[in-house]
């Protein structure tokens, strides 16, 4: 599988037979094809999710030579190649359509216990930089703890927060905290000028928060972002903006290892 593109190199003749398909109708440019149209793509969701893993499990419906959908329990594992393609090893089990919405079922409450785990992490999380930034009498200090946890929540290198300064059009690392081994870029990064700032400024004062995947792949107009980023070993991080009665006044970053 490559950029959606689903394509069978091997199929046994039991399959074909069970399918009710031949060689040619297999073989095809997109094997995605023969699968029922509403699943095609929590399929291809499924495969893209699956990086690398053992013990692939997963019901969908096929589409027979005659048109009619088959129930399938498929079990296997995925593998990235060289090239970036997606290699998958799969073995396909007949079901009952009984047996498929059942698995869904157990499917989506399992999805929901996530969603909902997922959730009390997020709200033990803001809890506790809340505690930190209210309780604590030393705002120092609570902002430092603060950081911390934040490090800490998304497996973080560094976090810090630069203070705006409209009137000298300068912005300055104010706070930092890092990592075991990650050496200190707060020294580097006084009175930066706005000048070389300017798109991460202009989302901010939209209120936007800025993801970078990768700094490398960052446009042409976000030159000198890329070069301060660059200048201090950053490859993934996430910016989000911090104001003050509607007025922007610094941001908070976060060089992380972790997917945000």
């Amino acid at each position: 599988m490559k950029d959606g593109i689903l394509c069978v190199r091997h199929v046994n003749k039991q399959f074909l037979k069970l399918v009710s398909r031949n060689e040619d109708q297999i073989h095809m440019d997109d094997a995605i094809s023969a699968i029922c149209p509403d699943d095609q793509e929590q399929v291809l969701q499924f495969i893209k999710n699956s990086k690398d893993k053992e013990g692939l499990e997963y019901d969908f419906r096929i589409l027979q030579g005659n048109g009619e959908d088959l129930p399938m329990h498929v079990i296997g594992r995925t593998q990235r190649q060289d090239d970036n393609n997606m290699l998958l090893y799969v073995t396909f089990t007949p079901i009952s359509e009984e047996q498929l919405s059942i698995s869904r079922a157990l499917a989506d409450q399992q999805k929901a216990e996530t969603l909902a785990e997922e959730a009390n992490e997020q709200l033990r999380f803001l809890n506790d930089i809340s505690r930190y930034l209210l309780i604590d009498k030393d705002p120092d200090k609570a902002i430092h703890k603060a950081l911390q946890k934040v490090l800490e929540h998304f497996d973080g290198s560094r976090s810090y927060i630069f203070e705006l300064d409209d009137k000298r059009q300068i912005t300055t690392n104010t706070y930092e905290i890092c990592a075991k081994g990650v050496q200190s870029e707060k020294e580097n990064l006084q009175a930066l000028p706005y000048t070389s700032q300017r798109y991460v400024l202009s989302e901010f004062r939209q209120g936007k928060n800025i993801c970078i995947e990768n700094v490398a792949d960052m446009p042409v107009f976000c030159k000198e972002e890329q070069d301060v980023l660059t200048r201090q070993g950053i490859r993934k991080v996430f910016l989000v903006p911090i104001k003050s009665e509607g007025r922007l006044i610094g941001y908070t970053g976060l060089m992380t290892r972790r997917k945000i």
